[in-house]
């Protein structure tokens, strides 16, 4: 066998070597930090990925996270961008189903701008769960129940949110005046989720509910079609206030 045959033998072994050794340092952590010691999946999951070291580039989870009751603070702080992607490219699924606690769940993350289907309908607590997360575009889907409890603060400071498609059973009181690039879309499906046996309040951006709603003719003067007036504004469901 030539050298340079030989050469390139040791080289392709060398590469396999390294991603042998890549792949059992990924195995070993991943295992180790997603399940106990008696090998099952950990499911309290309160802070469970807190802090600004978790990014784009590292967080590759091996497992589903399917947290059981509190995971309050689950992402807070974290400095990923797209944690849909994040999650499909590792083709794992967070299922936040079976969380009864989700405070602060994504709150004052430094990067998070895209977040995949929620399902917050276990949680009794929803406070502050997206507080400060300044950089927050889009949540894909959120899912809600009669006993889903949003605060005053669960989205605070969410100025660049423009897309939350909202599902389920709205019966809580929920307040999204920080919001002003919120979508035509988004606004009628959350109008739309609440219950009409409680009449909880809705409070959006006026600026967001204006650009949503103006006439072709009044863009961006502040004049809105009658759409939202006999549609929204003369809902049975409660409520609405803008600010």
């Amino acid at each position: 066998m030539a050298i340079a045959d030989k050469l390139q033998i040791i080289a392709e072994n060398e590469q396999k070597v390294y991603e042998a050794g890549k792949k059992a340092e990924y195995d070993e952590f991943w295992d180790n930090f997603q399940k106990d010691t008696n090998g099952n999946f950990k499911t309290y999951l309160a802070n469970f990925f807190t802090g600004s070291g978790w990014n784009d580039i590292n967080f590759k989870p091996k497992y589903d996270i399917k947290p059981i009751g509190n995971a309050g603070g689950i992402f807070r702080q974290v400095s990923i961008q797209n944690l849909k992607k994040c999650l499909e490219d590792s083709s794992v699924v967070l299922d936040l189903s079976q969380a009864t606690n989700l405070e602060y769940a994504f709150a004052y993350t430094s990067v998070i701008r895209i977040l995949p289907k929620l399902d917050f309908s276990s949680a009794t607590s929803a406070a502050s769960a997206f507080n400060s997360t300044s950089k927050l575009e889009s949540i894909e889907e959120l899912k809600v129940s009669t006993t889903t409890k949003f605060s005053n603060s669960t989205f605070t400071n969410c100025g660049a949110l423009a897309h939350l498609i909202m599902t389920g059973e709205l019966a809580s009181d929920l307040n999204l005046q920080w919001s002003p690039l919120l979508d035509k879309e988004s606004i009628i499906s959350i109008l739309y989720a609440r219950s009409l046996d409680v009449m909880s309040d809705v409070t959006l951006s006026l600026a967001a509910v204006n650009k949503a709603f103006e006439t072709s003719e009044g863009a961006n003067d502040g004049s809105t079609s009658t759409e939202w007036e006999d549609t929204l504004l003369d809902s049975p469901w409660g409520d609405v206030n803008l600010i």
